[in-house]
């Protein structure tokens, strides 16, 4: 991974994280098949925040399990947390990890989320300090497939994970961001679990690999027709497919985490 600043140019990193998982009896999006209301949770949903501050600016990314973020609502988290912090709005990249065990974003949970994603940029940037960044390339298989072209032996998917690395000026960890191409759609309608589904394991192998401590997100890549491996039509019947459970979640997602 390489360092991206030049000796001696002053940057100032900091990270954040705040839980945002929904009360129970909430209604769930992503599935028009889906009949019932969240049951259960099977780990927690979060937004996770990173702020990098050079000499001349400052950037922030926020990561948020949830299936999506209205245009409205990113105005409103952006021109909050530029009023609170002077962190200019439009130099915050702002993103849901498009989960389908999450809630559907109405009534009371969008303030809650709204107000939880601006605690968490404020806290990032409350929180930097003296640190360095690097960028790198990884690359993984098995992980998403082209759900349109299964029938026909598949087609390549991209591989590449994307990973911005902070650390302080010590060279401790502080956070991980790492992106990937791939629909959050391990658990199907049937599931009336609570979850971040693959992308949970993802980032619980990577903490688990430097620090328990350290903020790690996902960040979605153009994932068009990519998921983690059913076809289309069939989930469209509502077919019975083995692959949509936890375990192959898990199995995935440390594969993500390992790469």
């Amino acid at each position: 991974m390489s360092n991206d600043t030049d000796e001696g140019t002053a940057v100032h990193v900091g990270v954040a994280e705040r839980v945002i998982t929904p009360d129970l009896g909430v209604s769930m999006s992503g599935f028009a098949a889906r009949k019932g209301v969240a049951g259960g949770v099977h780990d927690d949903l979060h937004v996770r925040a990173l702020v990098v501050e050079g000499p001349e600016e400052a950037v922030g990314i926020l990561a948020a399990s949830v299936i999506s973020l209205g245009q409205e609502l990113v105005d409103r988290i952006r021109a909050a947390t530029a009023q609170q912090t002077g962190l200019d709005g439009s130099r915050i990249l702002i993103a849901a990890t498009h989960t389908h065990s999450g809630p559907t974003i109405e009534g009371d949970y969008e303030p809650f989320l709204e107000r939880r994603c601006i605690e968490c940029l404020a806290e990032a940037w409350e929180a930097r300090r003296p640190g360095r960044m690097g960028i790198g390339l990884a690359q993984v298989d098995d992980v998403g497939r082209n759900r349109r072209r299964l029938e026909y032996g598949g087609l390549p998917v991209d591989p590449e994970v994307g990973i911005i690395k902070v650390e302080d000026d010590a060279g401790r960890i502080l956070g991980v961001f790492f992106a990937y191409a791939c629909h959050a759609t391990t658990m199907g309608p049937d599931s009336l679990l609570i979850s971040e589904d693959f992308p949970h394991y993802a980032i619980r192998t990577v903490t688990q690999g430097i620090d328990e401590n350290a903020v790690v997100a996902y960040l979605n890549g153009a994932e068009g027709d990519i998921n983690p491996g059913y076809s289309s039509g069939l989930s469209a019947v509502g077919a019975p497919i083995p692959i949509r459970n936890f375990p192959f979640a898990e199995k995935i997602g440390s594969r993500l985490g390992r790469a």
